[in-house]
C-alpha cells in the first residue's frame, strides 16, 4: 500500500476558461512544501524543503504549453537493497508544446529540460559507486548540451562539457547519435570504463553467442548506435599495470570503430604518441592499426610493455639502452588480443645512441667471423634502421652500426619462425687496423645457423639511405582512419 506523510504545505492556484473549453484553459500554480515522504513496498522516497510552479496554457496556432519549474533541497529515494538515489541540490525546468498532429513522441511533445544536480549519489549492486560532484545540462527535442559536469564514476573522476544530437532519430534507431565532448579528469581507471561500455549496442546474434560460448576470452567491443567525438586531458590514468600522465588527445567511436587521433601521454618509461583504430566486427576477428612513437625509451622495457615486438625484432633483446621507436603497424587479432600473423603488415624505423650490445649468443662467432677482435660488450655509438613487417615476413633494410672502432652495414630478412638470410659488411675501420674488408652471410635458424664469409657488398664509407616504408605506411594507416570516420556521413 502507499503511504504518504507531508509537512508545511502551500499551494496557490488559478486558472481560466477551465469550465467553458478545457482545451483553452489556462491553469498556474505555485506549490512549496517542508517534507514529504513516501513509502510504497520496497520502494521510498524523502523530499525535504521543496518549492516550484506549473502552467498549462494555450498558444496560439493550436498547442498546448505545459511548464513545470522544480526546485528541492534532500532527496533520498530507495528501491530495495540495491538502488538508492540522494542528492542535496536538485533544479530543473521543463516545458512541453503538445500536439496531435506530430509524427512521433518528439513532434508532439517538443521537450525542453534544464536539470541542476548537485552532491548527488547513486548506487546500484551491478555498477561501481556513481557520485555527483554537479551536472548542469540543457536538453531539447533533438540535442543535450553539458556544462562543467562533473562525475566520480568508481576512481574515475570525469569532468564532461559539450554537445550530444541527433536523440530523436537515434531513439527511433534511424541514425547514430552524434556528439562532440570535452573529457577533462584528474584519474580515470581506464579498465573500468572499458568494461562498463564493452559492447553498448550489440545485438545478441546468433554469430556473437556461438564464438562466445567456444571462447572464454572478453575482448572489448566498440559500442554501436554512436559517433562521439571526445577531446581528452587526463592528468593520471591506469590501463593494466601500466601508469599513464598528461594524457590529450581525440578520441571517436564511431559505430563500432575505435579511433585514437595523435594521443600524447607519458609513462615511467618514456614519452609517447599514439593513433590507433581499433574495429571488433566479431569477438574473434577484431582489426588493429597502430602508429605509435615512442622517445627515449628503455630497450628492455620495450620489449616488456610490447612482448610481439622481441619477435618481430629479436636482435633487441641484446642491447641495453635508450632509444626511439616508431612503427605503423595493422593486423587483425583473436579474440585474445593475438595477432593473426597471415594479416600483418607494417613498418618500423628504429634509432638509437650509447646503446651497449651485449657480447652474448652469436654475437661472438659474427665478429670471429669478421675478423673483429674485441672482449667483452660493445658500445654502440649509433643505430639506424628501417624494416617493414608483411605476414611472416621481416625485411630489414641496409642500416648503419657504429660500434667504437668499426662500423657495419647490416640487412636480409627474417621469418617469424626464426629463420634469417643476413649480410654483414664491415665497412669502416680505422686506418691502423687494416683488416681486410669482409663480408659475412648469415642464414638459417637460432639453432643452426650457418656462417659463410663473402666479398663485401656495400663500398667503404657507404651511408645507406633513408627509406619510406615508414612515412608511406603512416599515411595509408591514416587514411584508412578518415575512410572509416566517413562511411557514415550521408549526403
Amino acid at each position: 500500500y502507499l503511504d504518504v506523510e507531508a509537512s508545511d504545505l502551500s499551494l496557490k492556484a488559478s486558472a481560466a476558461d477551465f469550465l467553458d473549453d478545457f482545451a483553452k484553459a489556462a491553469v498556474m500554480a505555485d506549490f512549496g512544501f517542508g517534507s514529504v515522504e513516501g513509502k510504497l513496498d520496497t520502494i521510498s522516497l524523502l523530499i525535504n524543503n521543496a518549492e516550484g510552479s506549473a502552467s498549462m496554457t494555450p498558444n496560439a496556432d493550436g498547442t498546448i504549453h505545459l511548464g513545470l519549474n522544480y526546485n528541492s533541497n534532500d532527496i533520498d529515494f530507495n528501491m530495495g537493497n540495491n538502488r538508492t538515489f540522494n542528492t542535496d541540490k536538485l533544479g530543473l525546468a521543463t516545458t512541453l508544446n503538445y500536439t496531435e498532429s506530430g509524427n512521433d513522441i518528439f513532434e508532439q511533445l517538443d521537450p525542453t529540460l534544464t536539470l541542476m544536480v548537485d552532491n548527488g549519489k547513486f548506487e546500484y549492486s551491478v555498477l561501481p559507486l556513481i557520485e555527483i560532484p554537479t551536472i548542469r545540462f540543457d536538453m531539447k527535442r533533438d540535442s543535450i548540451h553539458l556544462y562543467d559536469s562533473k562525475v566520480q564514476l568508481g576512481y574515475s573522476d570525469l569532468g564532461l562539457e559539450g554537445e550530444i544530437y541527433n536523440l530523436s532519430k537515434y531513439l527511433k534507431h534511424e541514425d547514430l547519435l552524434l556528439g562532440n565532448l570535452n573529457f577533462v579528469s584528474d584519474y580515470t581507471d581506464i579498465d573500468q570504463i572499458i568494461e562498463l561500455t564493452n559492447g553498448l549496442g550489440a545485438s545478441d546474434s546468433t554469430e556473437v553467442q556461438a564464438v562466445e560460448e567456444e571462447s572464454e576470452d572478453n575482448p572489448f567491443i566498440v559500442p554501436l548506435g554512436v559517433d562521439v567525438a571526445l577531446t581528452t586531458l587526463i592528468k593520471r590514468a591506469t590501463y593494466g599495470d601500466a601508469e599513464l600522465h598528461d594524457i590529450g588527445g581525440k578520441v571517436t567511436v564511431n559505430d563500432g570503430i575505435l579511433v585514437l587521433e595523435q594521443m600524447g601521454f607519458t609513462t615511467s618509461a618514456a614519452r609517447m604518441q599514439l593513433t590507433a583504430m581499433y574495429k571488433t566486427p566479431r569477438r574473434n576477428h577484431l582489426f588493429a592499426g597502430v602508429d605509435l612513437q615512442l622517445l627515449d625509451i628503455d630497450v628492455h622495457e620495450l620489449i616488456e610493455m610490447i612482448p610481439t615486438i622481441d619477435t618481430v625484432v629479436p636482435m633487441l633483446a641484446n642491447f641495453d639502452g635508450h632509444a626511439q621507436f616508431h612503427f605503423a603497424v595493422e593486423t587483425y587479432l583473436k579474440s585474445n588480443y593475438e595477432p593473426k600473423l597471415s594479416t600483418l603488415r607494417g613498418a618500423m624505423a628504429i634509432e638509437g645512441k650509447n646503446l651497449t650490445l651485449k657480447n652474448t649468443g652469436e654475437l661472438p662467432v659474427i665478429l670471429d667471423n669478421l675478423k673483429v677482435t674485441h672482449k667483452g660488450d660493445l658500445i654502440v655509438d649509433s643505430l639506424s634502421c628501417e624494416m617493414t613487417v608483411f605476414r611472416n615476413e621481416i625485411d630489414v633494410y641496409p642500416f648503419l652500426i657504429a660500434m667504437q672502432d668499426y662500423q657495419a652495414v647490416v640487412s636480409g630478412r627474417h621469418n617469424l619462425d626464426m629463420t634469417f638470410d643476413y649480410h654483414i659488411d664491415v665497412v669502416d675501420t680505422p686506418p691502423l687496423l687494416s683488416i681486410a674488408r669482409l663480408g659475412l652471410d648469415v642464414k638459417g635458424s637460432l639453432s643452426d645457423l650457418k656462417y659463410s664469409v663473402t666479398p663485401s657488398r656495400y663500398a667503404n664509407l657507404y651511408k645507406p639511405e633513408k627509406r619510406t616504408e615508414l612515412q608511406s605506411q603512416t599515411l595509408s594507416f591514416k587514411k584508412m582512419i578518415a575512410d572509416s570516420l566517413k562511411r557514415n556521413v550521408k549526403e
